[in-house]
């Protein structure tokens, strides 16, 4: 008898981490088609079950970042790097969310722990290229705001052709 209630009993957590592993499926399904809310619902049922379920906290915070609630997708990416160093993607996502906010040391720092997490990812590399293109843009403009220097006028013209006005 033990071993039959033994073997139900794995059975129906079986059935349960299966029915959260489709709800994370259908999260990032909603996810993908922008049906936001309804995501972050899936998300949340499937973060009741397993709450250190890093694809869930991952995908949460990507659809925080959607929904334009930064400071939360802050704290659930923080939270990833916190738990799990190795992974460069929460970081890329800071740097992301950083760099948008202007704060481009933080997301330097963070494209720097993410290029640390992964050496070879190229993608990695191409963001940190892309915020010292920034970096160049808003420097090259203080500077002109102090002092006009024609030279200085053309680095900054050639700069912002390569990665656009910030």
């Amino acid at each position: 008898m033990k071993r039959n209630s033994f073997l139900a009993v794995c059975a129906l957590l079986g059935f349960v981490a299966a029915a959260h592993a489709d709800d994370l499926q259908d999260a990032q399904k909603l996810y993908d088609h922008g049906s936001y809310a309804e995501a972050l619902d899936l998300v949340g049922k499937s973060l009741g079950a397993d709450p250190g379920n890093v694809q869930a906290r991952f995908l949460k915070g990507l659809i925080l970042m959607k929904e334009k609630k930064e400071s939360d997708a802050i704290a659930v990416f923080s939270a990833i790097t916190d738990d799990h160093p190795e992974y460069p993607q929460p970081y890329n996502n800071l740097a992301v969310i950083y760099a948008g906010r202007g704060d481009y040391e933080r997301a330097r720092s963070a494209l720097l722990s993410a290029i640390a997490a992964d050496p070879q990812d190229a993608m990695l590399r191409k963001n940190l290229g892309d915020l010292y293109g920034r970096l160049a843009i808003r420097s090259y403009t203080e500077a002109l705001g102090l002092k006009s220097d024609p030279a200085l006028e053309g680095k900054l013209r050639k700069v912002e052709s390569a990665f656009g006005r910030p």
